[in-house]
């Protein structure tokens, strides 16, 4: 599971290189 931070982080990198990578 991930924590709120490593979620927010990882929707941020998503939205940057506009697509989103697994965990």
């Amino acid at each position: 599971s991930k924590t709120a931070a490593v979620i927010k982080v990882d929707e941020s990198l998503a939205n940057s290189s506009g697509d989103q990578k697994p965990a």
